[in-house]
């Protein structure tokens, strides 16, 4: 794990869902980056240890919706809902997503 508040968070993790074993070469890293873009903040978010590029594209697309609804909650356009907000998380390539000015 790797932290430099309010600047970058990197982390590993394992899922299940991805029907490998539990071992290290199968774990993703995940970097949360932030940085001031155009007088609001720009998320860039890496994912990295993925087979193919249609598998790289379809992670981020789920990158995509949790970013959307993330901004929305932000904004006041959408209330939580009582249950955990969860991503699936599929076998891509990288995913990189910018948000900029909520």
């Amino acid at each position: 794990m790797q932290i430099e508040p309010g600047k970058l968070l990197v982390s590993t993790f394992w899922s299940a869902s991805a029907g490998l074993p539990d071992k290290p070469e199968n774990y993703k890293t995940i970097g949360y980056e932030m940085s001031g873009a155009d007088g609001g903040t720009r998320l860039t978010i890496t994912q990295d240890n993925n087979d193919t590029q249609d598998e790289a594209d379809h992670s981020a697309q789920n990158w995509k919706m949790v970013l959307d609804l993330m901004k929305k909650l932000l904004k006041g356009e959408k209330k939580c809902e009582k249950r955990p907000l969860r991503c699936a998380q599929r076998r891509g390539r990288f995913c990189l997503i910018m948000v900029s000015g909520l």
